[in-house]
Order: structure tokens, then C-alpha cells, then sequence
């Protein structure tokens, strides 16, 4: 055991830790305003001590060259003391800054520190007393100076101001100095403490110069160089001066200066491509919104990991949620591109929600990015399993990068679309889905496919926040050419607690109050710690834990940086906890809103769309909001723009929202640990990676210092139920298909609805054997049948779990493909989606006029007469994946409401006459006609109705069928002229889709259709819909949402 281990036990057997954590415990209360019972008092004198036994260690062991995780972890305790002084009453001086900012920087701090460096305590050491000496005001230079090039915020301007501070004092420099120096000729200056003291802090202030020059430009190139010589001279001359503070500032130059120099954008990028280092200098340049001057610890580790080894087929990254995963995607992305220049990327996210985010950030970070300072293109498929012929010809001019949904890339896969003809990399973002048993099969056997049919020409990154066996994964993905990278940091502390209503008995009301429960990160001796948040804000007479939720959500809003998301069981219950919050909140204003020009444009169109008396319009003024899948896909990207953009305060949402969705929290109320699974089905457990998916968004780098995660409690048992719920980890991902397999009996399954309809999961199985006859042939099929498996997840886990059920599996698969290896419907059903028995059940059952192009126009399916409408529902209602009847139909599927809802969406109808015509005897019309149109609707019929005319159309000319396999786009973005489709794609709202239709030329791109969008002006906005919208209301949506699809 070395010397720092045996300190470090040393320190926690006497109870140092538990001291430590006692004073942290307190700084987290003070940035919450909440007050503890229980006080630890800060001796300032004896935590300088304590702070710097650990700094020593910590510097010791930077200069002899120790790895930054074990630099890091000695600081880590001096940091958290160091903020305890920082924040405390007392006047804080110059050494408490310096000191602050080495613990802060070696211990991987950064986001925490600048933080802190942003309060009012350094304006207070630039505004003290005014200095005489001359070496005292070059010791404030430098101190004050160092804090500008550590906090980097307000663009580039701090860290010039730092350049500034250090370009002041060589002006002034002769004119102090001059009375020190004056001396008799011979004297040995070096006797001279005063002297030693100015000349060390001469080449402090040196060291700084080279270190900001560094962090503005990236050189000098041999910066370490420089930069020790000047620390060791400044080393040498203030342990001379007799001053012990100044010694250890003088011990602390060395490794604060280098490490900052490793943590600079240039360093870390100086080996990469010059691709690589092009989007580097882009990303940290003056006209980039947010300019990166420095990478995370998790980053740096992942890039010197291997991430961007182009031998490696399958890497996966397991970080927390805000670590910075998606910077370390898009230097994958670049450098690839560079690699293999011509080729297609393909970012693949689980959720529609997300591919609008993605695509928007994606689109802003990679403008530019290629080593020629072209555009990068980005565009995003529609996220729904079909393909319109307009969205096929504007994918025909390929992006460099595709943002997708698994369903929507195993389409175009299938369907060897030019788009996806030339896959390098396949990104895959939220990586732990591939376990969901609904989903995760058809991702599973996607990556198979790509796998086996693709090889080592397309390389796979799985991004993921937990994935206990990743090396496995990549393993299976890589074929031994796999790399796992498995990172524990975040950029905030987190804590978790049990929110109570109190009684303050002397005051006669309720407080809202946590109390603290132990997890892994969190000190024991926090366990059952209570902080009081002050009066509830929300009438407690009951005190019902709705109202409980709702009045935490107010506290927390209160006392943070970012938003506070309630996750709640469902959209009623989101609905009205919004509403709970919003009755007791003041509307927002300019001050408490960054945008509120965006803000009334937003409120404006839902007024518009959902009409005045819905209740979003009215939360929104008080910057609360609801999000769930009963709202309009332009108002759920319009409600996650606000909230990145800091206007909104609290938003109560569902799990979908809180897992598929990255923005700015502070804090996670978690109201249920239960999930719901679909129509009709029971709740089940919130699995443990879904809760941490949601909970660790809470606390972002730059933004908070601390994320609260919340479980609201009326009882002792809602308290064990949580205490119990933490306790649990997250499981290994293993293949969706695994269990269902492993439960099959001996006897082949026989591939027919019953299986179907019964076990989904086995169905994607057998399509994805489907697909490797159809593209290799019986003979080439049936011989390859093992090596078709092994390039599946499942059967890589029988593999190790069953070498029994292994062999079965290729048996039964062997069989399969006797059995249809003269199918007629192998091809079509392939770029459907569906299972062969379902294509089998469609082709025997679609009346004869189905054949006909005509019986599809737009005019005949959308026409006064529902009946053509009704023909085809009920014949796709009888399909195993379809689920077409509203949840609230009694008595089975009736095929003319369900026509009747599709038609009024494509005619343009709006959202309230569609509920008043077909919702109406509903509890929640307007909720439920939402829900069932934006969820289920557009995401079975769209893909019904593209099967079918596939199955029906086969064999039809281009010509006859143009206009017909416009039908299914039509009915996803509710729109009645197929000229409107290309503007809907691009992110037009559906009110202003048909005026710009009717003008619109024909576009050969989406990045023309986008381009023509934006040239758009004002004047054509406000006379593009006949509601009564604001007339810069469109035009502020659409430029909100960037153009993605919406």
C-alpha cells in the first residue's frame, strides 16, 4: 500500500470523511437556501490545514507523473473543503482563490469550479483595498488573472480579460520595481526575501502569459516546456520568500498550469486528423454560440481510449448522462468522414423527440466541420416505418449524416436506398434499448444485419449512460475488433432524497423539507439528513402527494439554475400537476425569460392549434409546461426548445419525454416508479436503468452546482419503497430475444399469426432470416445458417448461456428457410416491416379494388365518402402489429370513426374540431384525440398503408403509382396536396404547409427546400394560414426548431 492510500485510510479511520462530508453537506444546503439541523462550524484556519495535506499529496503526485484518476481523487477532498471556505462568510483572500482553483482543476472539477468563480467573490478581491507594494498588486494580477483563464465564460472574453490582466502589469512594470532593485553594486539579491518574492511571482505571472496564450490559440506548441521552466523558477524563489502561503503557490504552479494546458480543446486534439483538429478550431471559435476551450475528464480519457481508432469495428462508451458524449460523436463523425470521404454516417436514436434534437445540434456543430470547411450535411429521416417518394428523392441526394430511428434505417437498409448504400459509421445514441422488449429486437437484429452484410467497412459506436457488460456488446458487434470504454464522472454532485411536508408547529404551516437517502456517491453520515426548503407553496390541507410534488417542483424551480422536470404516470396526471404549479407562479417576464419573443410566439400557436381554453397556453405564462404524446409534434419541439433555452421553469412530463430528450434540469421529481406498458396492460416497474436514465439528467455541467433527484412521500412505506429502490443496479444488456427463445419448447415454432400475435419478439427473429434468404438465396442462405446467427446478439448469448438451445436455434432456423424458400412474398415483406404470415394475411384478404392506383388517389381515400377509408382500416386492423382502434372504443375497432379522425387531420382540420367531431363524449377530449392521432394513428396507419400499397401495387408502373405512395406521408403530417410534403419534411408547421406548397419550385435537397424556407419573407408568413396567428408566429416556430423535422 503506498503512502497516499495509507493517508487517506489514516484520515477516514479518524473521521475525517465523515467530517468532510458533514461541511460539504453544508455548502449544498447553503446553494439550495435550505436549512440543516444539524451545523458543522468551520474553523477556516483548520480546513486550510486539512485542505492542504491533500493538495500536497496531490501535487506530489502529479509531478511524479501518477495517472490524473489517483491526482484526482487525493484533490477531490481539498476541493470539497476549498468550497466550504469559498462560500463561507468569512472574507475570502487571494491564496483562498489560487488554492480553490489547483484543488478544483486536479480534481477534475472544472464545471463546478467555474461555477463558483462566477459569484460575487471575485469581484470582491478585484474591488478590495488598494495595494502599495509593487509585489502585491503583481500577486493580485496573477491570482485574478488565473481565475479568468479557469472560468472561461462569457464567450472568449474572460480568458482574454486574464491575457489583459497580465499584458497590464509588463506596462507597469519598470515603474515598481525600479525602488526594489536600487541597490549598491555587488549585493546578493538573492538574501533579499522581498526580492525572491517579486521574481517568483515575475515568473508566476510568465507562466500565466504562456498558459492563456495556450488556451486562446493552442501555442506554443511546446507549452509543457515553457511552462515547467517558469514554474520550477517560481517554485525555487517563493519557498525562499518566507512567506508559507507563497510557498505553496509556488509548489502549486507546476501541475495547475499543466494540467489546464492538458485540458485545452488544442491539446487534446494536437494528434488527431487535420479533419479532426478543422472541427476543433470551429467548435472553439469566437462566432460559435457556446466555444469549447477545454474537454471534460471523460472526454480526454475516451479520445486517449481509442475512441477514433479506425481499427476498431465496435466501440462502446458508457458515461453518465451530461459527461459529454455527444462532443466525443461528433469528433468520431468528423474523423471518419475524413477516412472515408463519400461515405454515409448514420446516427440512429430511439425516439422521434430526439431525432429533432440531435439533428438541430448535430446541423450547428457540424456546419463547416469538414478539413475543405465545407458543410457536413445532416438530415433526418422521418421517423416513421415508410417511405414517401418525396422524402426517398430528397434522400437520394445523400446526406453526409443520417439521424434516424432504428425502424426507419432497417427500412432503408432493406430497401438498399442510396442514402444508406455507404455506411462508415453507425452511431447509436441510448445504446441500452437494445435490451427494451418492444424495440430492442429490431435495433438487435439491425446492427446483425449491418454487421454481417456490411463487415468491417462500417464501424459501430454505442453511446451509452449505463451498460454493465459493454465490453460484451462490443465484443459481439466488433468480432474481436471491439473496444469498451467505461467512464464514472459527472460534471455536478447529485443527491437523492425523500420529499416530505413538515410541520412547523411554532408557524402553524407546512414545509416542503428533504431528507436525505443514501447511494453510492453520497457520504453515510448523510443518510437521514433533513433540509427545510422553507413554506410550502401549494394548499396542503390534505396533503396529498400530488400537491406535494407540485409545491417541491416550486421550491426547486426557485433555487436553480435550470428546469425542474415532475415525471408523473401518465398525460392526465402531467396535465394537471402543471396546472397545480402554474396557479402559484407569477407570469414570467423579459427578466426571468431569455426569450420571450420566442415564449409569445409559442403561446400564440397553441392558442391556434389547441385552441384558447386549453390549458397549455395558460401554464406557459407562468413557465410551466406539460409534455406527453396527446401534443402536436411541433408543440413537444417547441416545449423542449424552451426549455433549453432557460423559458421554462418546470415541466411535467411522462417517462418518454424524460428518457428520449436531452435539456437543462436541475432537479427530477420522480412521482412513480412504475411504468405504463400500452392499452389495456398492467403498470410494470420502472426498471433501474430507466430511472437513472431520467434522474441523472438532473444537474448540468455549467448550470448547477448540485442536482437534486426527488421521491414526494406521505408514509413510512412510500419512504422504504424508494430507500429499497436505490438499492438496486442496473442489469446486463442481453438480447430481447434471448428469454423468449430459451422458454420455446423442442418443437420448431411454427411461423403464423398465433406466433405472431403471441411473441413479437420471436417474429423479428424470423424476419430477420427472412431478409438473409432474400439476399443470399435458399442454398447460400441454408449453408450460412450458423454464421447468419453468430452475427446476432442472441445467439451470441446462447452461445455462453446454452450450447443446447444454440444448436436448436439453428435447426429451427435451417427449417424456416425450407419452408419459405419459394415464397413470392420474401421481397415485399422485407421493406415492410411486417411478419411474412401478416403480409400473408393482407395479400389474401385486400379486396381486388386495392389493386387499382386509383382506389389510392389522395381524392378518392380523402374524399366526402369515408367508405374507401373504412375498406382498407378494417383490413389492416386485422394485422398483429397494427393497433388502430382509440383506447377509449368499446367493442372492438369502428373502422368510420377511425376514418373519419384521418381524414379531418389530412383535410387540415385543427386538433380541437377533430376531438368536438369524433372525442367528444370523452373525459379529456382534446387529450385523448391528441394521444390517439400523434401516437397511435400516425404511428400505425402511415405504415399500414405503405405495406399494403407495396403488397397491392407490385408490379404497377411509376407513373400509375405517383401519386398513390404519397398517400401514407400524407397521413402522417396531415396535409391534403402533395406539394406540401417537402415543406412539412423540412419542419414547415402544418398551418403554413399548403400556402408555401402552392408557391414552392421543386427541390432536388432537403438543404435546398430548407434554404428556400428561409428565404422566405415575413410578409409571405403572416398571409400563410387563415387562423388568426400573429403575423410573425410561423415564421419565429419554424425558425425555433431549425428546419429539422418536426
Amino acid at each position: 500500500m503506498d503512502r497516499d492510500q495509507i493517508f487517506i485510510d489514516a484520515f477516514a479511520d479518524e473521521g475525517g470523511d465523515e467530517y468532510v462530508g458533514s461541511l460539504r453537506l453544508n455548502y449544498l444546503a447553503q446553494f439550495l437556501d435550505a436549512l440543516t439541523l444539524d451545523s458543522e462550524d468551520v474553523d477556516p484556519e483548520s480546513v486550510d490545514e486539512i485542505a492542504w495535506s491533500f493538495e500536497s499529496l496531490a501535487i506530489s503526485a502529479a509531478r511524479t507523473e501518477k495517472d490524473e484518476k489517483h491526482v484526482a481523487n487525493l484533490a477531490q477532498r481539498a476541493f470539497q473543503l476549498r468550497t466550504v471556505l469559498w462560500t463561507s462568510p468569512e472574507r475570502v483572500s487571494l491564496y483562498d482563490l489560487w488554492m480553490l482553483i489547483v484543488s478544483g482543476v486536479l480534481a477534475q472539477k472544472q464545471p463546478e469550479l467555474r461555477l463558483l468563480l462566477t459569484g460575487e467573490r471575485i469581484q470582491e478581491l478585484e474591488t478590495g483595498e488598494v495595494l502599495e507594494e509593487w509585489s502585491d498588486r503583481v500577486w493580485s494580477h496573477s491570482a485574478l488573472s488565473l481565475a479568468m483563464l479557469a472560468r472561461k465564460s462569457n464567450s472568449w472574453r474572460d480568458v482574454d480579460n486574464g491575457i489583459a490582466y497580465l499584458a497590464r502589469l509588463s506596462e507597469l512594470q519598470r515603474e515598481g520595481e525600479a525602488s526594489l532593485f536600487r541597490e549598491s553594486p555587488g549585493a546578493d539579491w538573492r538574501e533579499d526575501k522581498q526580492k525572491c518574492k517579486l521574481l517568483g511571482l515575475y515568473h508566476i505571472g510568465e507562466a500565466l502569459s504562456v498558459l492563456g496564450s495556450y488556451i486562446r490559440t493552442g501555442a506554443p506548441e511546446s507549452v509543457l516546456v515553457t511552462l515547467q521552466r517558469h514554474s520550477e523558477n517560481a517554485r525555487l524563489l517563493l519557498g525562499a520568500s518566507g512567506d508559507i502561503e507563497l510557498e505553496r503557490i509556488g509548489e502549486s504552479i507546476e501541475p495547475l498550469a499543466t494540467a489546464m494546458a492538458k485540458s485545452s480543446i488544442w491539446y487534446n486534439t494536437s494528434r488527431l486528423s487535420s479533419a479532426a483538429r478543422e472541427f476543433a478550431q470551429q467548435i472553439a471559435s469566437d462566432d460559435h454560440e457556446n466555444p469549447v476551450s477545454e474537454l471534460w475528464w471523460s472526454q480526454r480519457e475516451a479520445l486517449s481510449q481509442s475512441l477514433l481508432d479506425p481499427f476498431k469495428t465496435a466501440i462502446s462508451v458508457q458515461m453518465p448522462t451530461s459527461a459529454g458524449k455527444t462532443l466525443l460523436a461528433e469528433f468520431s463523425i468528423v474523423q471518419t468522414m475524413a477516412l472515408n470521404p463519400g461515405s454515409v454516417i448514420a446516427y440512429v436514436v430511439p425516439t422521434r423527440a430526439l431525432v429533432n434534437q440531435m439533428t438541430r445540434r448535430l446541423r450547428r456543430d457540424l456546419s463547416g466541420a469538414s478539413s475543405d470547411g465545407s458543410h457536413i450535411s445532416v438530415e433526418a429521416a422521418v421517423p416513421v416505418f415508410e417511405l414517401d417518394p418525396t422524402e426517398s428523392s430528397l434522400l437520394s441526394n445523400r446526406p453526409d449524416v443520417l439521424v434516424t430511428t432504428p425502424e426507419k434505417l432497417d427500412l432503408l437498409v432493406k430497401s438498399g436506398h442510396a442514402s444508406v448504400r455507404d455506411l462508415s459509421l453507425v452511431v447509436v445514441d441510448e445504446a441500452h434499448h437494445i435490451a427494451d422488449e418492444s424495440r430492442g429486437p429490431r435495433l438487435e437484429l439491425l446492427l446483425a444485419t449491418l454487421k454481417k452484410e456490411r463487415g468491417r467497412r462500417c464501424r459501430f459506436l454505442l453511446l451509452t449512460p449505463f451498460l454493465p457488460n459493454a465490453s460484451d456488446l462490443a465484443k459481439w458487434l466488433g468480432s474481436g475488433e471491439g473496444s469498451a470504454i467505461e467512464l464514472n464522472w459527472k460534471p455536478s454532485e447529485q443527491i437523492r432524497a425523500l420529499g416530505h411536508w413538515t410541520r412547523d408547529r411554532k408557524e402553524k404551516r407546512y414545509n416542503d423539507t428533504l431528507e436525505l437517502v443514501p447511494s453510492a456517491t453520497q457520504p453515510s453520515n448523510w443518510d437521514g439528513v433533513v433540509m427545510d426548503l422553507g413554506p410550502a407553496s401549494v394548499p396542503c390541507e390534505s396533503r396529498q402527494r400530488e400537491s406535494m410534488s407540485a409545491s417541491l417542483a416550486i421550491s426547486m424551480s426557485e433555487r436553480a439554475q435550470g428546469g425542474t422536470l415532475i415525471l408523473t404516470g401518465g398525460p392526465g396526471k402531467s396535465e394537471k400537476r402543471a396546472q397545480q404549479v402554474a396557479d402559484q407562479l407569477p407570469p414570467v417576464t423579459r427578466a426571468t425569460c431569455p426569450d420571450i419573443n420566442l415564449l409569445k410566439a409559442v403561446i400564440d400557436y397553441v392558442e391556434n392549434e389547441l385552441g384558447s381554453e386549453y390549458p397549455l397556453a395558460k401554464t406557459l405564462r407562468s413557465g410551466v409546461a406539460f409534455h406527453h404524446a396527446g401534443l402536436p409534434p411541433e408543440v413537444r419541439s417547441l416545449i423542449e426548445v424552451l426549455l433549453d433555452k432557460g423559458c421554462i421553469r418546470v415541466v411535467a412530463g411522462t417517462s418518454t419525454l424524460a428518457q428520449g430528450v436531452d435539456f437543462p434540469l436541475s432537479s427530477v421529481i420522480v412521482e412513480t416508479l412504475k411504468m405504463p406498458q400500452g392499452r389495456g396492460e398492467k403498470y410494470r416497474p420502472l426498471r433501474y436503468s430507466e430511472f437513472w436514465n431520467i434522474a441523472g439528467r438532473a444537474g448540468r455541467a455549467l448550470r448547477d452546482r448540485v442536482g437534486v433527484v426527488i421521491y414526494p412521500s406521505i408514509n413510512k412505506t412510500q419512504d422504504a419503497e424508494f430507500r429499497q429502490y436505490l438499492e438496486g443496479e442496473a442489469a446486463e444488456v442481453v438480447s430481447a430475444l434471448l428469454q423468449a427463445i430459451m422458454m420455446l419448447d423442442e418443437t420448431r415454432p411454427e411461423y403464423n399469426l398465433r406466433l405472431v400475435r403471441g411473441n413479437p419478439q420471436i417474429s423479428h427473429f424470423f424476419q430477420y432470416l427472412a431478409h438473409a434468404l432474400k439476399v443470399g438465396g435458399f442454398e447460400a442462405a441454408s449453408a450460412e445458417v450458423e454464421e447468419i446467427l453468430r452475427s446476432s446478439l442472441v445467439f451470441h448469448g446462447l452461445q455462453a448461456e446454452d450450447r443446447e438451445v444454440a444448436e436448436r436455434l439453428v435447426t429451427w432456423s435451417r427449417g424456416f428457410m425450407e419452408e419459405f424458400r419459394s415464397s413470392s412474398l420474401l421481397g415485399v415483406a422485407d421493406v415492410t416491416g411486417l411478419s411474412l404470415p401478416s403480409v400473408g394475411l393482407l395479400s389474401a384478404t385486400s379486396p381486388r379494388i386495392f389493386k387499382d392506383p386509383e382506389f389510392w388517389a389522395p381524392e378518392n381515400l380523402f374524399g366526402d365518402s369515408l367508405n374507401p377509408l373504412m375498406q382498407v382500416i378494417e383490413v389492416l386492423a386485422e394485422v398483429p402489429e397494427m393497433s388502430l382502434a382509440p383506447s377509449d372504443e368499446a367493442g372492438g375497432l369502428n373502422s368510420r370513426r377511425v376514418a373519419g379522425i384521418l381524414r379531418d387531420w389530412v383535410s387540415g382540420k385543427a386538433l380541437p374540431e377533430i376531438a368536438d367531431n369524433w372525442f367528444s363524449h370523452s373525459d379529456k377530449p382534446l387529450t385523448n384525440a391528441g394521444r390517439y392521432l400523434f401516437r397511435d394513428l400516425s404511428g400505425y396507419l402511415p405504415w399500414g398503408l405503405g405495406a399494403l400499397q407495396l403488397i397491392e401495387l407490385a408490379g404497377k408502373s411509376s407513373e400509375e403509382t405517383s401519386r398513390a405512395f404519397h398517400v401514407p406521408a400524407m397521413s402522417f403530417y396531415g396535409v391534403d396536396k402533395i406539394e406540401s410534403l417537402p415543406l412539412r419534411m423540412v419542419g414547415v408547421p402544418r398551418a403554413a404547409a399548403s400556402h408555401f406548397g402552392a408557391i414552392a419550385p421543386r427541390f432536388t435537397s432537403f438543404q435546398e427546400a430548407r434554404a428556400w424556407v428561409a428565404s422566405q419573407p415575413a410578409s409571405s408568413w403572416g398571409e400563410s394560414s387563415t387562423r388568426e396567428f400573429s403575423p410573425t408566429t410561423l415564421k419565429t416556430i419554424w425558425d425555433a426548431v431549425g428546419g429539422s423535422t418536426a
